[in-house]
């Protein structure tokens, strides 16, 4: 607007300056020539009175030789006689210029005793100004001087006007520069946070007219600043509600730059939280270079249609695109493009995919956002795209639990058809007669041990499914950590002798009466039981194993299960705990087991509120060690 201001007060004295200059130029440029008029009239009235004088002594041609006497540069001097003839001319020979009765100074000089006029000269090729006076014989003396004489005058004075000229332009532009401050100076001081000052401020300005305008433009303001508000306070509790959600959430603009982003989407990218607000109108390709997720994307039409655009026009445009290319991606090897998923419009609905991020695996959702058309773009039943929203579900759990639903499917499966196969071509030949009577015991236990072995295994798997259900009460009773431990060796004592292993209870560190815990004590059993019966089993032949009961720091009771076994390798330790998971498979084979022993074991610890610690060597043996709590914890 200052600017404005100044060019335009600038702009108006700079033409005025010219108007005048101009204006004056011709002013002095009339008044010259009116000069250069009446000089030529005073200088012919002067000659003719010489002229006249001369003629007093009656000699006829004494005015031609007193005109060739005559000194005249700057001047034409011509006489002509009464019938036009000429008679003298200073300038060319008299006898080849042709009759003057006609010219038109000349005609007036005769009738009126002077003449004048201005015309161009055919033959001195210039333009004249002539004077002619009539003498007392009727002769006509005519006196004429080159315009270019009144010309050279204003050509003299070209300096002096153009001086003036830059005086003036910068007089001018001080002028415009003063005027265009102390015009704006009220308007700058204006403070349109207090109406009442720019009240005050307008009417010592002199700018009344202006008060309906600010008056206006402050009623506004209040309005905007109160929609502010309420536009501040819906973001908050949109911040607040997104924040506080589980599930993670990415609103895009139609050029697919984030508008919202919520703490559970950054942890889900491995995005710092902090930096939330540095990510808001940036594209998401700067963000995540997941080619699912950028491939379920809403392509961006912005860069090939008009943002006014519906719907219905983008589906003919890429359907139009997609004939001309042959293909239906129009960028090839951009995977954010693709409007191959617009040719219909059934096609423009949100798609799932099933994304790792991290450690973690999401369920993505992703939406695209429709609203009402413009008014001026608006058809009948017509939608225009205005961005898409991104849901992250973390299905980590479920997927995890899908997986180990199949693997312990498919184990139960393998680990039922295994016996099963023995039991049955075992009964098979004794049906056929085909075994011999003294065979017929060897067949017979080996289909009461696989037998015992499937409803050992049936069994692992209804305790196993209680503990993953918590279906089962938790009681809190008296438990003898010793007797159980004592139980336990007992029950396996046969399975260990076997092999030469020797199952030894130590209990040194605290008295008999003091290994006491409050908890479920089929849970307890379970435990203690499970853990020595595979430190038998992966034992070595000839080996020990020992369980330690003993005092903790933290005044809680610890039973330690140590063998002298195979031992498992560091690769393996996050793995022991996994249904079915065996480290040798050859030698589970060889000495049965479901491979549901610290499974149960990890589940019960769990369900009980204990903890168990593992440490192992390969080749020198394995201490399991299960830290009890005093009192059970309660369901």
């Amino acid at each position: 607007m200052k600017r404005r201001f100044f060019f335009s007060i600038m702009a108006v004295s700079l033409l005025s300056l010219m108007l005048c200059l101009g204006a004056g130029y011709f002013v002095i440029l009339n008044h010259l020539d009116k000069i250069h008029s009446d000089e030529l009239a005073d200088r012919a009235s002067l000659i003719a009175s010489q002229i006249e004088y001369e003629n007093q002594g009656g000699v006829d041609d004494s005015p031609v030789k007193l005109l060739e006497r005559l000194d005249a540069k700057n001047l034409r001097v011509t006489l002509v006689d009464s019938d036009g003839k000429v008679l003298f001319d200073n300038r060319e020979d008299p006898k080849t210029m042709k009759n003057h009765r006609d010219r038109e100074e000349i005609k007036e000089a005769r009738e009126l005793g002077y003449g004048e006029s201005t015309r161009y000269s055919s033959t001195m090729t210039e333009k004249y100004v002539y004077a002619a006076k009539r003498l007392e014989n009727d002769r006509i003396l005519r006196v004429s001087s080159s315009y270019e004489t009144v010309l050279g005058l204003m050509d003299g004075m070209k300096l002096p006007f153009l001086g003036c000229f830059l005086i003036i332009a910068l007089l001018s532009l001080y002028m415009a520069y003063a005027l265009t401050r102390y015009i704006l100076k009220p308007l700058n001081n204006l403070n349109l946070d207090d109406p009442r000052s720019v009240e005050d401020v307008l009417g010592k300005g002199g700018y009344d007219e202006l008060s309906p305008l600010f008056r206006k433009i402050d009623s506004q303001k209040r309005d905007i600043a109160k929609k502010n508000h309420q536009l501040v306070r819906r973001q908050e509790e949109f911040n607040s509600i997104t924040a506080s959600m589980i599930d993670g959430m990415i609103i895009l603009d139609r050029q697919n730059r984030l508008l919202s982003v919520n703490p559970a989407a950054l942890r889900a990218l491995g995005i710092d939280e902090r930096s939330a607000g540095d990510l808001v109108g940036r594209n998401i390709i700067e963000v995540t270079r997941n080619e699912k997720i950028l491939d379920g994307l809403i392509p961006e039409f912005s860069e090939e249609m008009h943002d006014t655009e519906t719907i219905s026009d983008s589906m003919t445009k890429a359907k139009t695109i997609k004939e001309s290319t042959g293909s239906g991606d129009i960028n090839s090897g951009n995977k954010c493009s693709g409007f191959r998923d617009f040719n219909k419009r059934n096609q423009i609905r949100h798609s799932k995919k099933i994304v790792t991020l991290g450690q973690r695996t999401y369920q993505i959702d992703i939406s695209p956002i429709f609203a009402e058309a413009s008014p001026s773009t608006m058809e009948e039943s017509t939608k225009e795209w205005r961005g898409t929203v991104l849901f992250l579900f973390d299905i980590t759990e479920k997927a995890e639990g899908e997986l180990m639903r199949r693997e312990f499917t498919a184990n139960v499966s393998h680990e039922l058809k295994t016996p099963l196969q023995s039991i049955y071509g075992s009964a098979e030949l004794l049906n056929t007669g085909l075994v011999r009577e003294e065979d017929k015991k060897q067949f017979v236990e080996r289909i009461y041990n696989e037998s015992r072995r499937m409803i050992q295994l049936v069994q692992d798997i209804i305790d196993l499914s209680k503990l993953d259900e918590d279906s089962g009460i938790i009681r809190n009773e008296r438990v003898d950590l010793y007797e159980v431990a004592r139980i336990s060796a007992q029950s396996l004592e046969n399975k260990a002798s076997a092999g030469g292993i020797k199952i030894s209870v130590i209990n040194e560190k605290m008295n008999r009466d003091e290994a006491i815990i409050s908890s479920d004590p089929t849970l307890v059993h379970e435990i203690v039981y499970n853990l020595v019966d595979n430190a038998v089993k992966y034992n070595k032949d000839g080996g020990t194993v020992s369980v330690v009961i003993e005092p903790t720091e933290e005044g809680r009771i610890s039973l330690t299960v140590t063998d002298t076994g195979i031992g498992i390798e560091q690769k393996y330790m996050e793995r022991i705990f996994e249904r079915f998971f065996r480290v040798d498979k050859s030698h589970s084979r060889e000495i049965g087991g479901t491979g549901l022993g610290l499974s149960i074991v990890k589940h019960a610890v769990h369900a009980i509120g204990a903890d168990i610690n593992v440490f192992s060597e390969v080749g020198v043996g394995t201490a399991m060690k299960v830290i009890f709590p005093t009192q059970c914890k309660t369901k």
